[in-house]
């Protein structure tokens, strides 16, 4: 069981299939805050649904890009940090576009609950965003950008 478990959590991530298991992870921590942040904006600090959804998934991808690039993927094709973070916001901020779309879709044309509309957007997204993220910045092996 501890070798599981290390295997799980501890050991580098070399399969695409623990990869996802640990980016499934990293997203639900990322999306219990993201939801948390947007709700406390929105019904709190009386924001607009829409502007407290793009603020909190901003706090919500940085969290994310720190636990996926030391945590999820072990290699980076890009061997400039600065870099590699430009290109995974990037890729966060498509993924951004698309989640407001898809709560804007579902919630002002449809007339679903915001909070549920962010919870289908997000499920939406999710899988997209990984595998353009694994294919286009992490590797197993190492090689430039």
């Amino acid at each position: 069981m501890g070798k599981t478990l290390s295997k799980l959590f501890v050991d580098s991530a070399n399969s695409t299939l623990l990869q996802f298991f640990r980016n499934a992870l990293v997203g639900s921590v990322a999306f219990v805050l993201e939801l948390g942040l947007m709700y406390l904006l929105t019904e709190c600090a009386h924001i607009y649904y829409l502007w407290s959804s793009v603020f909190s998934s901003l706090c919500a991808g940085g969290i994310n890009y720190l636990l996926c690039s030391f945590w999820v993927f072990n290699q980076s094709k890009v061997k400039n940090k600065p870099l590699e973070f430009i290109l995974f916001t990037a890729i966060g901020g498509l993924g951004l576009l698309l989640n407001v779309f898809f709560l804007w879709i579902l919630t002002d044309c449809m007339g679903i609950y915001y909070m549920f509309s962010k919870i289908v957007a997000m499920i939406l997204v999710f899988t997209l965003i990984f595998f353009i993220r694994k294919y286009v910045l992490f590797t197993t092996k190492k090689t430039s950008l």
